[in-house]
């Protein structure tokens, strides 16, 4: 019996095998790992979550042959740049992501030197050009500078003398307030007033005020999620019904009411085409930077895919790449990366009608 039972199993030892050997063998593909840095909680989380959910689809609609599997890693700053520094920490360091993207330009800003120390790619929607290097550090934005000018341009073009500013203190508040200031000596534009507020602020009627005092014709509003919409509110409160416009940041909360008929500066507007896909597939607005991550996901499997066959680019190797993209056919029209490694798109006046973001030059 005992021989019987050892013949037995070395029998359908050897059917498994033959089984085995016929079977396909499963190849399990190199892992890209993609980490993103969104506000995906807190006063800004509209701005990250629909981002994510692009980024996430794209992803998953990768072709089936790709040579690697690439998989997300997501970590949540509430937009705080001290917030983003320990997730960028923990995706390096705990997580050893290929390539890592952030949200705008505090959160970008103080990543850059981390990308430089970690050697690892580092992908931004960030206006302050000196964080770009060309070689850990990459971004895609309209620059300020002629997202300013196009700005000045249009106050004079709408007839306006003189113009305040409220602006977040902050960096890319700095940096627009810094852009506009290099048209200021051609320009034809007074500067009344400028006032800087810090974030958590509540109550800004005094300053609205003092500001009113200087009798601007309009008023240029610079900030986010919560303080803008409490000082749009305020105004109407004291009373004062000056016109509003910004650099950028209307987009943020564009559905508030107030903000009807606003126009403004913008930047990396998507192509036609790009927004009738989004609409098509998301059945639901446009998010503030879609086309720029957009973009960002379909260069990194570009580049990965295109790489050395059988391995996985290295960061360097990745970079290289980044920086002889010319002529990519991007959602936000053709993006070709200059020698400060900036993708550089041109700016649009905006304005909001029935709720509706309206491009009203560009595209």
């Amino acid at each position: 019996m005992r021989h019987f039972l050892i013949l037995l199993s070395a029998v359908v030892c050897a059917a498994v095998s033959a089984l085995g050997a016929d079977a396909p063998s499963v190849t399990k593909k190199p892992v890209v790992k993609i980490g993103v840095i969104l506000p995906l909680s807190g006063d800004n989380d509209h701005l990250g979550q629909p981002l994510r959910e692009l980024i996430q689809y794209k992803v998953a609609h990768f072709p089936k042959d790709s040579r690697f599997e690439y998989k997300l890693y997501f970590e949540d700053d509430q937009l705080v740049p001290r917030q983003t520094l320990l997730a960028a920490h923990r995706l390096w360091d705990l997580e050893n992501v290929d390539v890592l993207m952030t949200f705008f330009t505090g959160p970008g800003s103080v990543v850059a030197p981390l990308a430089v120390q970690k050697k690892k790619v580092h992908l931004m929607f960030n206006f302050k050009e000196e964080a770009a290097d060309a070689t850990y550090n990459f971004i895609h934005v309209t620059p300020m500078d002629p997202i300013a000018k196009l700005w000045t341009q249009e106050a004079e073009r709408r007839g306006y003398k003189k113009v305040a500013f409220m602006v977040h203190r902050n960096a890319g508040g700095e940096m627009a307030l810094k852009a506009l200031e290099k048209f200021k000596p051609t320009s034809k534009l007074e500067w009344v007033n400028v006032t800087r507020y810090n974030q958590g602020e509540i109550d800004f009627r005094i300053a609205l005020w003092k500001i009113r005092e200087k009798n601007p014709e309009i008023l240029f509003l610079y900030g986010f999620e919560p303080e803008l919409p409490i000082i749009l509110r305020q105004m109407r409160e004291i009373g004062w019904n000056i016109p509003v416009t910004s650099i950028s940041v209307f987009e943020l909360v564009y559905k508030n009411p107030m903000l009807e008929g606003a126009w403004w500066a913008s930047f990396s507007t998507p192509t036609p085409a790009f927004a009738a896909w989004y609409d098509k597939t998301f059945r639901k607005d446009y998010p503030l930077g879609g086309a720029i991550y957009s973009d960002w996901v379909d260069l990194v499997h570009k580049g990965f895919e295109g790489g050395r066959t059988g391995k996985k680019l290295t960061g360097d190797e990745f970079a290289e790449f980044l920086r002889g993209v010319k002529g990519f056919d991007g959602a936000s029209g053709p993006i070709s990366m200059d020698v400060r490694g900036i993708f550089v798109t041109q700016p649009t006046i905006m304005t909001i009608k029935n709720g509706k973001l309206i491009p009203t030059e560009g595209k």
